[in-house]
Parts: C-alpha cells; sequence; structure tokens
C-alpha cells in the first residue's frame, strides 16, 4: 500500500509582498462614561500575496502556486478595558486568516488547505501592590480546524465538490496564576 510522505523542496525565488493597517485608539474623553472612556480599540489587517516556482523540479500543476502557510489575508482586533485606578486590565481579542495551503501535492495527491478558523480569547489582570493576578480563556469559540483536498486541483475549495480529509476541535483553554514583584 502506499502511505503518503511528506517531504520538503526549496524554491530558487518566491514572492511575498501585500499591505497591512493597524489602527490603535483609546476612546478616553470620547464618551461621557466612565466606563467607556477606559476602553481602546486595536486593529490590525493584512492583505498577502504570495507565489512560489519550483521550476523543473515540480510537477505541471504545482510548479507555480502560493507560498505554503501563507494565508492571503489575517484580521487581529482586540477590545480592551484598562482602569488604572482599581489596576484591572481586560482584553478580548480576535483572529480570522484566509484559506492557506497546508500541503503541496503532486501528480498522484491533490494540495491540503486550511480553512479559515475565527479564534476569540480573552484575558483579565488584577494588581494588587506586589501581586497580580491573570486569567485568560484561549479558543473561547473551539471553532473546528478544517483541512480540505482540492480534489478538482483547481487552486480553490469548493464544500460542493471538496471534502474535509481531516478535522479537529483543539478544545478551550483556561489558565490563571500568580505574579510576585520584588
Amino acid at each position: 500500500t502506499e502511505s503518503p510522505q511528506f517531504t520538503y523542496l526549496n524554491a530558487n525565488y518566491a514572492y511575498n509582498y501585500g499591505v497591512e493597517v493597524e489602527v490603535k485608539k483609546s476612546l478616553d474623553q470620547m464618551f461621557g462614561s466612565s466606563f467607556l472612556n477606559k476602553l481602546a480599540v486595536n486593529l490590525n489587517a493584512a492583505y498577502i500575496f504570495s507565489e512560489v516556482d519550483l521550476g523543473e523540479q515540480a510537477s505541471a500543476q504545482t510548479r507555480v502556486r502560493a507560498l505554503q502557510g501563507q494565508s492571503p489575508y489575517i484580521v487581529n482586533t482586540t477590545l480592551s478595558y484598562n482602569d488604572l485606578q482599581r489596576k484591572l486590565l481586560m482584553a478580548a481579542s480576535y483572529n480570522i486568516f484566509g484559506t492557506r495551503l497546508y500541503a503541496v501535492g503532486d501528480l498522484n495527491t491533490p494540495d491540503i488547505y486550511e480553512m479559515p478558523r475565527h479564534s476569540l480569547d480573552f484575558t483579565l489582570t488584577k494588581t494588587f501592590n506586589a501581586f497580580a493576578f491573570k486569567a485568560g480563556v484561549q479558543d473561547i469559540l473551539n471553532y473546528t480546524f478544517r483541512f480540505y483536498q482540492d480534489t478538482d486541483r483547481n487552486g480553490k475549495v469548493s464544500d460542493s465538490i471538496d471534502k474535509p480529509i481531516f478535522t479537529f476541535r483543539r478544545g478551550t483553554l483556561f489558565n490563571a496564576g500568580f505574579t510576585l514583584n520584588l
């Protein structure tokens, strides 16, 4: 029987270019509310184009393709609340990335793509003199990791044609800790 294997191959060249935008805005003094004035927003978004040409060492359908692992877009945003008087900081962060090439196929095996995945995290930090308590929840949505094989080899994944080859949920992670500053 055949067992697919992962191997690595370096290209003579690759292109990776795009645009990134970051906006940070404190809502201080924008509202008459003492609660809303302690909020801040951070938005980071990137659009990336990548191309790899493996030359004659690659099969015809995989010679020119996107860089393996490179998402065409990434969006990160954070909403934070910082109360300096109470020494309390809370933040919620959201992330999503575009469909990216997970594993490059060959003549016998189509490419595998990782599908977009929503992620939401929350952290809380409370300081008491020399002590700080920090707690967090990672991957609150526990969104499914989805990997599709491009069965029609068109460089795109379609739910109507391409089927997931494996999916899983990592679970939500809870953490807490104390810090002592001497």
